[in-house]
């Protein structure tokens, strides 16, 4: 439980902050891990110096943002003494952590690696998506076409135009009267249907001429240089 709660308030104060940190503002433990190959799972890991300085900032009825900007600048004014003082309580906890891993089982530790892949390659997916579909949208590749049912519920929206608090109540309509149509009332937006998707499979084979693997990297590439 102690683990669960040091990784969501972890996770709460990164994702607020936003703050990108250079190695040089590690603690000297991080260091003292990295040299001896020890790479324990998140949750077990030494706390950064700034960690700590959000947690002794964040005050009840603070916002998180609130809190990471003022702990952002009480991080730049530490003396060398309070540099100290931090590193010295991360090397406590530290030790601390790393004893509560080497308690655990080997089934539990490999769990703790494995979740902790499984979070990493989650959050390199997520990244990737949003970067394709920013691709897609800045390079106008074409968008797919509705489908026949699409095309009836859009029909159908147009003509009724229900009002806000129905919304949900005519969709199951259009389901329930969609199924109940017959093959030839069906035809049309079948038919309709069918040349948008050939108009989109043509449009997309063009696209694809200058849009390929390697001009994806390259834009991938140029991203990461703007930053």
């Amino acid at each position: 439980m102690a683990m669960l709660a040091r990784t969501s308030l972890s996770k709460a104060f990164q994702s607020a902050c936003s703050l990108s940190w250079t190695s040089a503002q590690h603690s000297s433990v991080l260091h003292e891990e990295k040299d001896k190959k020890v790479a324990l799972p998140p949750g077990y890991r030494a706390p950064r110096i700034m960690s700590l300085v959000l947690k002794d900032t964040f005050k009840d009825g603070m916002s998180i943002k609130d809190a990471g900007k003022l702990a952002g600048e009480r991080f730049k004014s530490l003396s060398e003494t309070e540099k100290k003082e931090y590193e010295a309580k991360i090397s406590e906890i530290a030790e601390q952590r790393r004893k509560e891993f080497e308690a655990l089982s080997e089934e539990e530790k490999q769990k703790a690696y494995n979740q902790a892949k499984e979070r990493r390659d989650q959050r390199r997916a997520h990244k990737h998506r949003i970067t394709l579909r920013k691709y897609n949208e800045e390079t106008n590749r074409p968008k797919q076409p509705s489908n026949q049912y699409a095309l009836y519920v859009k029909k159908r929206y147009e003509e009724e135009r229900p009002e806000t608090h129905k919304v949900k109540e005519f969709f199951s309509k259009c389901a329930e009267d969609w199924r109940g149509l017959s093959a030839d009332k069906k035809k049309p937006y079948k038919e309709e249907a069918d040349q948008l998707k050939d108009k989109y499979l043509a449009e997309l084979e063009e696209w694809k001429k200058t849009h390929d693997k390697k001009a994806f990297q390259k834009y991938k590439e140029g991203l990461k240089e703007s930053k």
